[in-house]
């Protein structure tokens, strides 16, 4: 598009007034033809489109981003929007909310020299109860850059696979390039349990992937300055450099750590055996304390840098069976867009969720898997919907009942 000065008769489109009433015409084109739109116009249809923006904000149907320059949330209504995606996870919710909340409005205010205040995040908890999804969500949300890696793939720098600093890398990506932006976003780092180390005691051999990722997460979440190439991948002699300051990036960490549960019952004097001695069941993230993560594998020195730790809990039946109609973008709602493209209508009943809800709760893999049976449930539906087109697909009780009877 051409900002022009014309001298030529041209008009606007929309008010038909030519250059010499309105001066400047902004040119461009459609199908090849040459179209014009004066500065009145533009500035009007701006203020329509910012007025239906804010109306299907009020609804839901747009949802409003934060981040620089536009209106700093608080961390309520950052929670109130994890609240319509998110079942249940109160603490977890509030803790990221108020991590992220902080972390927009600092980044409305940059001031030279000074350390910005930021609180890492650590989230715990079982497969499938949301941790991802959240960080999602918020993604979604918040108008800053947003890198999600997997702890699995990295390595000491200098052994194969991903160096730690790739994040980093990622991060200047996701920011269009531009270092000062990528100074202020969040990585979140996924499976990170699975970079313990093997037992407390030092290993005489190498763990490159383990205690060794760790220690070189050290420096980079505390924060420091890191040079990376500026078109991604691992560093060469004669590539192009970025350098970052990872002070002001949000650290968020999240893993399942199976097995934690029950080195917090040892600590605390329970135990799974014996007569007259409860087995104790968890309550929350309280019952997790930082030596309990340090038993599990991880060093003293990486959860000293992620002062904020929260757990979240593993899903009942009831909230299996909500997340799979509740939330705005549920999985229900989702297979109902899939089906309705060849005119095929689902509905769920209430008795069939719980039946859904009761049979991914058997799986043990949370809300994944609500997916892993409804699709058990409906890819005859899908892969030949010819004898359901225009007809109603009911799913209740019944039909879970059969799938669990073929699978037996």
């Amino acid at each position: 598009m051409v900002i022009k000065q014309s001298r030529v008769a041209r008009r606007c489109g929309f008010c038909g007034k030519g250059p010499k009433d309105v001066g400047t015409l902004i040119e461009g084109k459609a199908s090849g033809i040459p179209v014009y739109t004066c500065k009145v116009c533009h500035h009007t249809m701006s203020i329509i489109f910012e007025h239906q923006k804010k109306e299907k904000e009020k609804t839901g149907e747009c949802p409003k981003k934060f981040g620089p320059g536009r209106h700093a949330p608080t961390a309520v209504e950052l929670k109130a929007i994890l609240d319509k995606s998110i079942i249940g996870q109160e603490d977890a919710k509030a803790a990221l909310a108020l991590a992220f909340a902080t972390h927009l409005r600092q980044s409305h205010r940059t001031q030279v020299g000074k350390k910005p205040f930021r609180q890492n995040v650590l989230i715990s908890g079982p497969t499938g109860s949301g941790k991802t999804e959240m960080i999602r969500v918020l993604a979604e949300t918040v108008d800053i850059p947003l890198v999600i890696g997997d702890a699995t793939s990295l390595t000491e720098a200098g052994y194969v696979g991903d160096d730690v600093e790739s994040l980093v890398g990622r991060l200047i990506q996701a920011s269009g390039g531009e270092t000062s932006k990528a100074e202020k976003g969040v990585i979140f780092i996924d499976e990170v349990d699975k970079i313990a180390r093997k037992g407390q005691s030092t290993s005489i051999t190498r763990d490159v992937s383990g205690e060794g990722v760790q220690q070189a997460l050290l420096k980079l979440v505390e924060g420091t300055t890191v040079t990376v190439p500026m078109r991604g991948g691992r560093k060469h002699p004669e590539a192009s450099m970025h350098q970052i300051e990872t002070s002001g990036i949000l650290f968020v960490a999240g893993g399942s750590f199976d097995g934690i549960d029950e080195i917090a019952r040892r600590r605390s004097g329970g135990s799974t055996m014996g007569f007259g001695r409860p087995a104790g069941k968890l309550d929350g993230e309280t019952d997790l304390l930082v030596e309990d993560f340090c038993r599990f594998g991880m060093i003293p020195e990486f959860m000293g840098r992620f002062p904020v730790i929260r757990r979240t809990q593993t899903l009942s039946e009831n909230d299996l069976a909500r997340i799979l109609l509740e939330p705005a973008n549920s999985l229900a709602a989702r297979y109902q867009e899939l089906l309705a493209l060849d005119d095929v209508r689902l509905e769920i009943l209430p008795k069939g969720a719980k039946a859904i809800a009761a049979e991914a709760q058997r799986l043990g893999t949370g809300a994944r898997g609500l997916d892993q049976v409804l699709e058990r449930i409906l890819f005859p539906i899908r892969f030949d919907p010819r004898p359901y087109v225009g007809r109603n697909v009911v799913v209740g009780e019944d039909m879970i009942a059969k799938l669990i009877r073929k699978s037996v």
